[in-house]
């Protein structure tokens, strides 16, 4: 039985933005055809998706959210509904990057953020390599 918890965290408005584009990708698919996902659901989504990728190689690449990200929500707070998984996930990342940023430590939105550009450049790389636009 996989358990779910609720984090609250203040998210930046390109995670947001980032979140929302992936939503729509995966209403697209037929197994989430008709369905109300939540952004707890995709956090957790991409998680499972990335949670084997580079994380130097993603930090240093470039990613621009498609559109343009409302400059007056930079910031929202947010409650996110995430797995176990996930959350050990994430508090694993946590305590990694600080290696590769040279800080002493990174915030949940951060690692939140990095999971989310991950997947939508990994997106990115599957729709070029079928030769989509």
């Amino acid at each position: 039985m996989a358990y779910t918890l609720r984090l609250s965290v203040r998210l930046a408005g390109e995670t947001i933005q980032g979140i929302i584009e992936i939503k729509k990708l995966l209403e697209n698919e037929t197994v989430y055809a008709g369905l109300n996902l939540t952004n707890g659901f995709v956090v957790n989504q991409v998680y499972q998706e990335t949670k084997n990728s580079d994380c130097q190689l993603t930090i240093k690449t470039k990613r621009f959210p498609k559109g343009n990200v409302d400059k007056g929500n930079l910031e929202v707070k947010t409650n996110l509904t995430l797995s176990q998984e996930t959350i050990d996930g994430i508090n694993r990342l946590k305590k990694e990057l600080p290696d590769y940023l040279d800080v002493s430590y990174v915030t949940t939105s951060y690692v939140i953020r990095l999971i989310i550009k991950v997947a939508l450049l990994n997106r990115g790389k599957e729709k070029n390599k079928h030769g989509e636009n």
